[in-house]
């Protein structure tokens, strides 16, 4: 989901009121000035008082946002995290991957878990990310909900935007049917937001003598 705030923005000196976005790849500004600014185009960052001076393109960009926001803002530029910082696995965890639109994360995931993504479904599993490429694919969450461990994480990655085909709405509605509720929100790409559903803790006691077990029939 990023960082949001809105200010008083100047580029070049010239002041005007703004709403800033800044996710891992870009701060983008809407309002009277409109602007997206590429993090790998930044080749400076200060803070002065409760000012963030970036240097981008050639171009000064002010941002009042307050000393302690500036700061964090400051770092969160010049070192953002990985996908898998935010996303935050541990090695020993056991995942799960099914239909993921990058395999580049797939990858990544194998480098760093103790043992590969599983793409079977038996057993229970800390982490399951699921890509949905349309709305047919969310009748399935019953069966991957009862494969994750009561602390367990189901990651539902889907595509961005209005004319997606799998509606953020259609996404919650799908998940909370299954009694799940919505952890977080990160971008995966360019493309795909990646939202992270769990089991309430009054709910987990119930889910444990209900979980799936490995003699279960395998879901591929």
């Amino acid at each position: 989901m990023g960082k949001e705030f809105s200010c008083t923005v100047r580029l070049d000196g010239v002041a005007a009121a703004g709403k800033l976005h800044l996710d891992s790849s870009a701060l983008r500004i809407s309002g009277a000035r409109r602007l997206t600014v590429s993090l790998a185009d930044v080749t400076n960052a200060v803070v002065a008082g409760g000012t963030l001076r970036l240097k981008a393109n050639g171009k000064l960009l002010e941002l009042d946002l307050g000393a302690q926001r500036a700061r964090t803002w400051k770092d969160a530029i010049l070192s953002p995290k990985t996908l898998l910082e935010k996303i935050g696995l541990r090695p020993a965890e056991r995942v799960y991957v099914k239909n993921l639109p990058d395999a580049e994360f797939v990858d990544d995931l194998t480098r760093t878990l103790t043992d590969p993504p599983a793409r079977v479904l038996r057993g229970t599993f800390d982490a399951v990310f699921l890509g949905v490429a349309d709305p047919t694919a969310l009748t399935k969450l019953g069966r991957v909900v009862a494969h994750l461990n009561p602390a367990g994480a189901l990651w539902i990655v889907h595509p961005k935007g209005k004319g997606s085909r799998v509606a953020e709405a259609a996404v919650r509605a799908a998940a909370r049917a299954h009694g799940l509720y919505d952890a977080k929100v990160v971008a995966f790409s360019a493309t795909h937001t990646a939202a992270k559903w769990m089991i309430p803790l009054a709910a987990r006691a119930d889910h444990l003598t209900r979980s799936a077990r490995p003699s279960r029939r395998s879901a591929r």
